[in-house]
């Protein structure tokens, strides 16, 4: 009898981890026989494992569904996308354009007309992708960015749906994309879009919305413009969006390289305003650049000041070739050839601003430095 019972508590335990000794068990006044309870149990066991299997296809079939309703909708999104390629086809064109320039690409999508249907905005002239392309190849610094004209069909109708599938295809490749609408035929609006440009944060995108450009109040509407007055209402627009990119491109190429930033140089003199406000950016991307280790801190420090002053800003300049002096002479670097390039750049910097006092001061540093090189080299002690 004990070794039944242990036989038959190893058989139980394997079954559902109990220990049970059978041999007759007491159940309401009456006996079973260990064999018809044992049959009881495996059918009890039969039905769970049946029931979980249940569970399970139930799961699997759930699953199933939602898997394949969020395939039908990203391929009823791509199949609508603004692509003139398939979003595979595209992502090999832009991957393989980018791939020997080491550039970001510019992406031009036609500008959406409000007071069109979407069917006649699809099969109207691709508003003002010309003007953009045009202006942007006409300005010096056109090199810093791929232009990838043609790639996008139609305007982005579904401006926030359209934007999040061509990030989706192009995330992780540097993108400017510019789009826009054109509000009651009366006003445009112009957008930039970027990403994988200067931000630390992945995939990070920043998002400018131009100020808007109302048509003439002679007008009627932007159809009714004769083509002079379109002519110049574009080349505005183009000249606009083309100096914003360029800032992007400017962000890129001294962030990823240290190169130091151009474009708030090669601007109109009559841009005056524009010049100002891309030099504060581009001064504020050397902070990034500093971070990232690709420019080291001071020269970082004496190029805003630069910036700052080829743009006119010379209270911002005055500030930072200060603070710059006063550092040189705490290093006690001024009598090295790279203390001196430094005086060199911050005494330019104070003579444009205007101030005497420090440009002398930098000017007399710079004479004691070569004097005392000259008694060195006479082996005179300085």
């Amino acid at each position: 009898m004990d070794l039944l019972s242990v036989s038959t508590a190893k058989v139980l335990s394997d079954l559902g981890g109990r220990l049970l000794e059978i041999y007759k068990l007491k159940r309401d006044g009456s006996f079973y026989d260990q064999q018809e309870f044992l049959t009881e149990l495996k059918e009890q066991e039969a039905g769970r494992n049946n029931a979980r299997e249940i569970e399970r296809d139930y799961r699997q079939a759930e699953i199933g569904v939602l898997v394949k309703a969020a395939l039908d909708q990203r391929e009823r999104a791509l199949a609508n996308a603004p692509f003139a390629y398939s979003a595979e086809e595209l992502r090999t064109l832009v991957d393989e354009a980018l791939a020997d320039t080491k550039k970001p690409a510019l992406l031009i999508a036609p500008f959406y007309q409000e007071h069109l249907s979407g069917p006649q905005n699809d099969e109207a002239p691709h508003a003002f992708r010309v003007a953009v392309r045009r202006s942007w190849l006409n300005q010096p610094w056109s090199s810093d960015l791929v232009v990838m004209d043609g790639v996008l069909s139609r305007p982005l109708r579904s401006t926030d749906l359209d934007v999040s599938i061509i990030r989706q295809t192009l995330g992780d490749l540097p993108i400017v994309l510019v789009y826009g609408e054109i509000q009651s035929n009366r006003r445009v609006w112009a957008s930039i879009e970027a990403w994988n440009i200067g931000d630390s944060s992945e995939n990070a995108s920043i998002h400018v919305t131009l100020p808007p450009l109302a048509l003439p109040s002679t007008s009627n509407g932007f159809d009714t413009l004769s083509s002079a007055e379109r002519l110049e209402f574009e080349d505005a627009l183009g000249k606009t969006v083309a100096a914003t990119v360029g800032v992007f491109g400017e962000w890129f190429h001294l962030i990823r390289y240290g190169r130091a930033p151009k474009l708030h140089r090669l601007l109109s003199p009559a841009m005056e305003n524009e010049r100002q406000a891309v030099a504060a950016g581009l001064a504020a991307a050397y902070d990034i650049a500093t971070e990232r280790n690709v420019v080291a801190t001071r020269d970082a420090r004496v190029e805003q000041a630069v910036i700052y002053a080829e743009a006119g800003l010379y209270q911002r300049a005055l500030e930072i070739a200060r603070t710059v002096l006063a550092e040189l002479k705490d290093a006690n670097i001024i009598e090295s050839e790279e203390g001196r390039a430094y005086l060199r750049r911050i005494s330019a910097v104070f003579r444009d601003a205007g101030d005497r006092q420090g440009q002398a001061e930098v000017l007399l540093l710079l004479e004691e430095s070569a004097k005392n090189d000259l008694l060195k080299a006479f082996g005179w002690e300085v």
